[in-house]
């Protein structure tokens, strides 16, 4: 039966997976400053991109986001290097590139980050930006290697992954659920991201525990 929430799901999971073997990414914590630079997108700190975001008249989006994305010349995602989980803003952002969504318009194409002050923080759960979180959250915190270094409560996982803790939460979550079900190493990339990660995780002392 065509179950579409998977189909996504599986696509946006395997497109982390891929970027992490396509860029050799081999160890935690995951850059997807750098990640998105080898992606030919540009990262800028809010700070270094006043004159882009005054010149697109971006000034409130700046304000009431922790990060979004647009496209003049290029694609560039602007964050707040001082907000809270600043990499996963950035995956966030990135997942927004590669996943191709539709764009909001004004003057230039932008994403923004679907926490924001006006709010309060809270979370309106559009189908694009529930997509973002799962690939920043996977790409970030891959379940096989959390899983082999005994690493899966809520608090390390957001201190060693970078995620809020919310998301550290459902990560930590989804753990338990793929632990109770013996579900690791069912697509190839997992079981090559696993092995690129081999040498690493070696060097952690919880690897070798029973």
């Amino acid at each position: 039966m065509y179950d579409e929430g998977y189909i996504r799901y599986t696509h946006i999971r395997n497109l982390a997976w891929k970027l992490l073997l396509k860029h050799e990414v081999r160890s935690l914590p995951v850059d997807a400053r750098a990640l998105a630079e080898a992606s030919d997108v540009r990262v800028m700190r809010y700070e270094d991109a006043e004159a882009l975001i005054e010149a697109c008249g971006l000034e409130k989006v700046q304000r009431e986001n922790r990060a979004f994305s647009v496209y003049t010349d290029c694609w560039r995602i602007l964050y707040d290097d001082n907000s809270r989980a600043p990499m996963f803003a950035i995956a966030h952002e990135l997942a927004h590139i590669l996943l191709k969504h539709p764009m909001k318009q004004k003057k230039v194409g932008f994403f923004t980050a679907h926490y924001t002050d006006y709010n309060q923080g809270s979370v309106t759960f559009l189908a694009d930006e529930q997509d973002a979180d799962k690939f920043a959250v996977r790409l970030l915190a891959p379940a096989c290697i959390l899983h082999r270094l005994k690493m899966a409560d809520t608090e390390t996982i957001a201190e060693l992954c970078g995620l809020p803790r919310r998301d550290a939460y459902e990560r930590s979550e989804r753990l338990k659920q793929l632990v109770q079900r013996n579900h690791f190493f069912s697509h190839k990339d997992e079981e090559e991201v696993y092995d690129q990660f081999y040498p690493y995780m070696e060097k952690n002392p919880e690897f070798f525990s029973v």
